[in-house]
């Protein structure tokens, strides 16, 4: 299992807009993520739940970028679903996030909930089969 290591870079860096954390995530997953899709290998994506919808946003644009990756199930599944839908900042700045059919596929571990944690975020990629 292959670890993108811009979480913390990107917690560090990015706490107003995840299209700033993305430049860092898409060097990580260009870099990182295509030798593990290379390889046939898998990649995980966590990071600690700071703006509510920014890891979202965050795997969604690893989606739209890289064609060859998709989401796959994790186990074991300990957390919530992601959040769905999309918000627009106040400058403007719009950030999709999951669709309803991905929110089952990452793992959110929300302070706000019964789970008891400061707050996580986790996401399982691999390749898609050139079927």
């Amino acid at each position: 299992m292959l670890l993108l290591k811009c979480a913390v870079a990107c917690m560090l860096l990015c706490s107003c807009h995840s299209h700033i954390c993305q430049e860092i995530l898409f060097v990580e997953v260009h870099w990182t993520g295509s030798e593990a899709c290379k390889l046939n290998l898998q990649s995980m994506y966590r990071a600690g739940c700071s703006d509510a919808g920014e890891n979202e946003a965050n795997v969604q644009f690893v989606l739209r970028t890289f064609e060859n990756m998709k989401l796959v199930p994790q186990q074991p599944y300990l957390a919530g679903p992601g959040l769905t839908g999309r918000y627009i900042h106040e400058d403007g700045y719009r950030e999709e996030w999951l669709m309803p059919e991905q929110a089952g596929l990452v793992q959110r571990f929300d302070p706000c909930s019964k789970s008891d944690t400061i707050g996580f975020f986790i996401a399982k990629f691999c390749k898609k089969s050139n079927k």
